[in-house]
């Protein structure tokens, strides 16, 4: 299997990413209820649309397609993560999306919680941005990770983290304790940094035929959908 990268130009204007697991039914019970049984063997799942592709960049997504020969190559997909705290170089800005108050932001740091300062007439100095990283290994199967900085800390509930294309969603962040799913697909080490600003999936087409819409776009000029489903090989 060859993994391919996602092409320039191409942009995904919607994409549902959901976790699929299996589940049946064990029979009804005597207190009449049915009985669920299940395992944990979630895995993502999502129907992609593209917008419009214009000029050179429909040859070279046919290109792509020619190259995941149907479902026998997988690609990698850049996951929106329009909610997550990013830092574009201003430390300004980041420290807005964290929520610290312009008049702070304009001096540069904080006062105590009753408004008092030090001695010398300033506070605590606002968080340097790092990326969100593991202060502990974390074991294959574990639904839990602990991250030691900012970043890590305030990674809001619902959005997103990958590390080596595997990707996960945070349920709950207690001041850097996280918890995801679905389960770690591969043990992490300390010190691990987790890719939050442009998270990926790595996925194949659920069909050999998943690509044929890249031959409408001469005549119609229109996007097309596409569903894919996680890839676990590496």
């Amino acid at each position: 299997m060859r993994i391919v990268d996602w092409p320039e130009g191409p942009y995904i204007r919607s994409v549902d990413w959901f976790l699929l697991g299996d589940s049946h039914s064990g029979g009804v019970g005597l207190d009449g209820e049915e009985q669920i049984v299940g395992v944990e063997n979630r895995r993502w799942v999502a129907k992609i649309t593209l917008n419009e592709i214009w000029g050179p960049d429909i040859p070279k997504f046919r290109a792509f397609i020619d190259q995941l020969r149907g479902r026998v190559n997988a690609f990698r997909v850049p996951v929106c993560n329009l909610y997550a705290y990013r830092f574009n170089g201003s430390d300004a800005e980041f420290w807005a999306s964290l929520g610290y108050p312009q008049s702070v932001i304009d001096q540069g740091w904080e006062p105590f919680d009753d408004g008092t300062v030090f001695d010398d007439g300033t506070g605590f100095e606002l968080p340097v941005y790092e990326p969100a990283a593991l202060v502990a290994a974390a074991p294959e199967g574990a639904s839990t990770a602990v991250t030691g900085n900012i970043a890590g800390r305030k990674m809001p509930v619902g959005t997103y983290f990958s590390v080596d294309g595997f990707l996960y969603r945070i349920e709950s962040n207690q001041d850097g304790v996280l918890k995801f799913n679905p389960p770690l697909r591969k043990a992490l080490v300390s010190g691990q940094v987790l890719e939050t600003d442009r998270p990926e999936i790595i996925v194949r087409m659920k069909d050999d035929q998943s690509g044929r819409g890249a031959a409408d776009y001469e005549r119609f000029l229109k996007g097309i959908s596409f569903e894919v489903s996680e890839v676990f090989q590496r």
